[in-house]
């Protein structure tokens, strides 16, 4: 019998689960916090699932680091719900390692100088690595 092919929605989500990956245990455990790992180009399509994974963040206890290294694209809506949360608890949610892309929306969005990002996760509480 053959297998239908993945509906349009179902292709979605699994482009999505390849964007936003999640680790709720401290990784690396000397981080103490956990990690939320963006990438690939994030768009309006994606702005939903990114909002749900920062309002999961805002409710931990513990820092959640957010790896902006892999990201190759961030709209606006992207770079301003991201920038807007972090502003909001900037030492529960971590920005880290920012590729030039990100970096650059960031700055479009008028949030240079607003948002300190870490190049390595520890420098979040001044020990050391992202």
């Amino acid at each position: 019998m053959d297998t239908p092919p993945p509906s349009d929605a179902a292709k979605d989500e699994a482009v999505r689960r390849e964007k936003f990956t999640w680790t709720a245990a401290a990784d690396p455990p000397e981080s103490g916090g956990s990690w939320a790992r963006l990438r690939g180009e994030l768009d309006v399509h994606d702005l939903d699932a990114l909002g749900t994974l920062l309002r999961a963040a805002a409710q931990s206890d513990c820092p959640v680091f957010v790896d902006l290294s892999g990201v190759t694209f961030l709209d606006v809506g992207c770079a301003t719900e991201l920038a807007l949360s972090h502003l909001r608890s900037p030492d529960l949610l971590v920005m880290c390692g920012p590729s030039w892309q990100a970096a650059a929306s960031f700055t479009a969005c008028g949030f240079a100088g607003r948002i300190e990002f870490r190049a390595r996760v520890a420098d979040a509480d001044g020990t050391g690595a992202c």
